[in-house]
């Protein structure tokens, strides 16, 4: 992945690095020679410190293969054990020859370097531009608590403002790595300290564990706090501020101190896009869609389009008929899971769980793409209330929307490919514990794909076939809750966006016809809301249960021991991620009531001369409607409905634990 990374970013780079130079150009000239050598020698210092410790970290590894072979007197073999004992995964697959193993170690020698070298250049990068910021500020520091003129600050807010373009810039090209730097990097040292409550067969493996483990921390620690010094060298000018004589005290100086404080990185001098963006629903969820649309889901056109009257729904076009083939084989693995239950007659909750699992992947699957004839129609009317709303105050808030959607996907998604990731891992475990005398490929995929090859012979292009359905199912069945959890932001924003209007005159006197005006912007989010609940509620009922469902499932199966340390990390880890999951999607829906009762707190404190018939009309309309998502009618998605679904939980576990009679007990072999 980091490579795929480096090609994106090396044809960005060199345009990335001329903006780079012409920001530095404009900036004040430093003052002393040893000034502007110091980021010279901080990115010097970096490299020549952690390529060593990598370097020593690499030799340790080898080392200890090295001497663990020695020990259990294998000497004998030489190249042949150490390539043998170091690369076991490819070993598995390939037979041993010597120019295999070089090929192989020089792969893995330029892995090690490159794991190291992401960290490396996010801390370099950083450095260099919290240098830049710190150039500026030694000339703002430099007067402080004296009488300046208004263009003095003209020109240093200019070099601000050139620095925190930049800064967004950099941040475009390089946050997926950073991204992979530090998921990377915690997920190793997840990993590690859970290795560490082992024992390890030599000291040369204990050597090398404890120095991986403190380097590993190190280099997360170091990476943190060379990118958090960017944020600091951003606020350092606020202090300058407050120590301004009141003969300077300028509009610029207001200026800058607005743009410091309010967290300027997040704004930039407008361009025709900014304005052409408007903070819409369907612009901010346009990505969303398109990676859905890999995956067989919403099969709907124009979703990147610049407004909702791009959007389109046709059964003969590419995406449509790509859901339609992807339905058509999930219907044939349903059958094919429910035919292998009742072949082999395993009725225990460990085989009815795939059957709950590939049936809720169809039912919503089939559910998207009935969604997907109402989206041009739905979001059509979402851009036509979304116009009448209060504008947003700035450009920002206008990007929170999109801002908060992508936090959400990027989160759940990773977490989500953590999860199969550590699923896949666990069963090459087992492989690797239990020698079965097959093919290493070939059982991983009997064992991944069991009521697959139960029935049918195995064949590669078979264990393909079924790794990609598996793998859209996974992708879906996190999909739904993503879905749910970005409609209900989406939804609640809106709701929070008259709620900021109606809060900026809260006890102040206002006209009839501005409490005439809120209440209709009210009205018709009321109505958006109920629209989009009867084209999504399937879906939402659907998420709640399927949840639900597997949350007591792995509460039943966490009473049974696990065959493995892997077993048991994947299946804790998939759990908490589970109650997680559920707990988002509970929150997220509730935002929505909860900004709907929000404006009560105005109408305590409408002044008695503003009281009209208006206001009467809106505050009955809040206290007495429930605003909210719901499972098909069922139930309402609020704050209340955690503590049902927490209940509802223990009373189905307190009835299943007394029929767990060892159900499930996964033997170690």
């Amino acid at each position: 992945m980091e490579f795929s990374l480096f090609m994106v970013l090396a044809h960005k780079w060199p345009r990335l690095m001329r903006k780079w130079e012409a920001t530095e150009r404009s900036l004040p000239k430093y003052q002393t020679q040893v000034e502007s050598a110091l980021a010279s020698r901080k990115i010097r210092m970096i490299a020549l410190v952690f390529f060593p410790l990598s370097l020593l970290d690499h030799l340790l590894n080898n080392v200890s293969v090295m001497y663990y072979n020695n020990f259990c007197g294998n000497i004998s073999e030489g190249f042949e054990l150490f390539f043998t004992s170091q690369l076991k995964q490819i070993s598995f697959a390939l037979e041993y020859t010597t120019w295999k193993a070089i090929v192989v170690e020089i792969v893995s020698i330029i892995a090690t370097f490159v794991s190291s070298y992401v960290d490396v250049f996010v801390m370099v990068v950083c450095i260099g531009i919290s240098e830049r910021f710190q150039q500026v500020n030694r000339r703002i520091i430099a007067v402080k608590w004296k009488v300046t003129t208004p263009s003095f600050w003209i020109i240093h807010r200019n070099y601000y403002e050139s620095l925190c373009i930049l800064c967004k810039d950099l941040d475009n090209a390089i946050s997926p790595l950073v991204t992979v730097s530090c998921s990377n990097n915690l997920y190793f040292i997840c990993v590690q300290l859970i290795r560490s409550l082992g024992e390890k067969p030599t000291i040369a493996h204990t050597i090398y564990f404890w120095y991986s483990l403190f380097f590993l921390i190190g280099r997360t620690l170091s990476v943190f706090v060379h990118s958090a010094r960017i944020n600091d060298e951003s606020k350092r000018p606020a202090s300058v501020f407050r120590c301004i004589p009141k003969e300077s005290w300028c509009p610029e100086v207001k200026r800058f101190s607005t743009e410091v404080n309010e967290g300027f990185k997040y704004l930039r001098r407008a361009t025709k896009e900014d304005f052409m963006y408007n903070g819409s629903f369907h612009e901010a969820v346009g990505t969303v869609l398109l990676i859905a649309q890999f995956f067989a889901i919403m099969p709907v056109r124009g979703v990147k389009s610049k407004n909702a009257n791009g959007l389109s729904f046709r059964w003969c076009c590419f995406p449509a008929l790509y859901t339609g083939i992807v339905l058509i084989f999930l219907a044939f693995y349903f059958i094919l899971t429910i035919y292998f239950v009742f072949a082999t007659n395993n009725f225990e909750l460990a085989d009815i769980d795939p059957i709950i699992f590939q049936g809720s992947c169809l039912c919503v699957c089939g559910m998207f793409a009935n969604l997907a004839r109402k989206w041009p129609g739905l979001m059509r009317k979402w851009h036509d209330i979304e116009v009448q709303l209060p504008d947003h105050q700035s450009q920002m808030h206008r990007a929170a929307l999109a801002y908060k959607i992508k936090m959400i996907v990027l989160l759940t998604v990773v977490m989500s490919l953590i999860e199969h990731l550590l699923s896949i891992i666990s069963n090459i475990h087992y492989i690797n514990y239990c020698k079965t005398g097959e093919e290493p490929f070939e059982t991983f995929f009997r064992i991944h794909l069991f009521h697959m090859f139960a029935i049918t012979d195995y064949a590669i292009w078979k264990a393909i076939f079924g790794k990609f359905l598996n793998i859209i199912g996974t992708f879906v069945w996190t999909y739904m809750d993503i879905f749910v959890m970005v409609v209900s932001v989406g939804l609640s924003e809106k709701f929070r966006q008259v709620n900021k209007s109606l809060f900026r005159i809260k006890g102040k006197m206002m006209p009839e016809s501005f409490w005439y005006e809120h209440r209709m912007h009210y009205r018709n989010l009321c109505n958006l809301c109920e629209d989009v609940d009867n084209a999504i509620s399937q879906i939402t009922m659907v998420s709640f249960s399927n949840n639900v469902y597997f949350i007591c499932a792995q509460l039943l199966k966490s009473l049974n021991p696990m065959p493995s340390v892997a077993h048991a990390v994947y299946f804790w880890f998939s759990m908490i991620f589970l109650l997680a999951r559920t707990l988002a999607v509970s929150l997220y829906s509730a935002e929505i009531n909860d900004q709907s009762k929000k404006p009560v707190e105005i109408f305590r404190c409408v002044p008695k001369e503003s009281w009209c018939l208006e206001v009467k009309r809106f505050s009955q309309e809040v206290n007495s409607d429930t605003i909210a998502l719901t499972g098909m009618r069922f139930f309402y998605l609020t704050r209340g409905l955690v503590l049902s679904v927490g209940g509802t939980i223990v009373t189905y576990e307190l009835v299943l634990f007394q029929f767990n009679v060892g159900a499930g007990v996964h033997t170690t072999c």
